[in-house]
């Protein structure tokens, strides 16, 4: 069923230039226990009031049209044609990298992290970067996390479930250092353009794009989902959800969970996890969130924009609220790659 919703998402935005998928249809979600979420930067007392650029107003389909998905499935693991899957130049770690044959001679480089208990094969297939690398000529690397990391941090605060080391130390996290070697390789095999390397996350996945973004002044912008910056003990700490289309609509809606906006703000005043914004650099944040999701509250994403927008960052916030019988929940929507792309795209490392 998955991949005949993808066949029709390919016919769509072939022939529309509406937003692709800006209602956030759903494509997957963490499968491990505690999940992966993400969260905020510090005690946000109403959810972000001004200064993004973006809103709600999704990617244009132009970012993807004309273009049939590549993607197949194999049992629980996406197939992806034309696809190549690297361990020999990454220490035995696995990479899967797309690399279109319109990339021209100098590409843009789009890196994305998947969600507890998924593979980079299956983010590439499940955000539509598939249609997006193929429609305009970039660069794909989606790492797969480890089986285990053997530690417990604010996301899996259990220590149950594979994903990504979040420490913000660079000297001893292996993930990060992984993503230099990423970049690296692409450099050398594709002639990546170094003002045009983005990263893109959803949920575990979100939190460690965010981190990357914050320590690797490689990175010019990234986009996540359903995570933020969590300034509380750990993901558990707010449980908050609500309803709404931006930030400061939620912090004034109706609680759905178990806890009030106010109440997570009495939470969570501790240090920013996984990593103090920059002050040097400002990556361009594009920030995305399911109102309704009660994995990973969206306070923590609103947070993480107040927070950004506060501190002179680019920042575009995208809050989805569902209705009815469908809520927008703990999901990927199924063309957030192609959602993203304009925004991403239009700030490079250096403007």
């Amino acid at each position: 069923m998955f991949y005949f919703k993808r066949y029709i998402l390919a016919l769509i935005l072939s022939f529309s230039l509406a937003a692709c998928g800006g209602s956030g249809s759903n494509s997957t979600t963490d499968t491990a226990a505690p999940g992966g979420g993400n969260t905020n930067t510090g005690g946000n007392t109403g959810g972000n009031t001004g200064g993004n650029t973006g809103g709600n107003t999704g990617g244009s389909a132009a970012s993807c049209t004309s273009v049939s998905s590549l993607c197949t499935s194999s049992g629980d693991t996406s197939v992806i044609a034309g696809a190549t899957t690297d361990t020999t130049h990454f220490s035995g770690r696995t990479v899967t990298f797309y690399a279109p044959s319109n990339r021209g001679t100098s590409p843009a480089l789009l890196i994305l992290m998947h969600g507890t208990g998924s593979t980079g094969a299956n983010v590439i297939c499940e955000s539509s970067a598939d249609l997006l690398a193929q429609a305009q000529g970039i660069v794909l690397a989606a790492p797969n996390a480890r089986d285990s990391i053997g530690m417990a941090n604010f996301d899996h605060y259990d220590g149950d479930g594979p994903g990504w080391d979040l420490t913000d130390n660079t000297s001893t996290n292996a993930d990060l250092q992984l993503v230099d070697s990423i970049i690296t390789y692409a450099r050398s095999t594709y002639n990546i353009d170094a003002n045009r390397i983005h990263v893109l996350g959803h949920s575990n996945g979100a939190f460690f794009a965010e981190l990357v973004a914050f320590t690797n002044s490689n990175v010019a912008s990234f986009a996540e989902n359903s995570g933020g910056n969590i300034p509380c003990a750990n993901r558990g700490s707010c449980t908050f959800t609500g309803s709404g289309t931006s930030c400061s609509a939620l912090s004034t809606s109706t609680p759905g969970g178990s806890m009030t906006w106010a109440q997570c703000n009495a939470a969570c005043t501790s240090a920013d996890q996984p990593a103090t914004p920059p002050s040097s650099r400002k990556p361009a944040a594009y920030i995305a969130h399911g109102a309704q999701d009660d994995i990973v509250s969206p306070y923590y994403s609103c947070s993480l924009s107040t927070a950004l927008t506060a501190a002179g960052y680019t920042v575009s916030e995208n809050i989805r609220s569902g209705s009815g019988g469908s809520p927008e929940g703990h999901s990927l929507p199924s063309a957030f790659a192609c959602d993203t792309w304009s925004f991403l795209n239009a700030h490079q490392k250096g403007q």
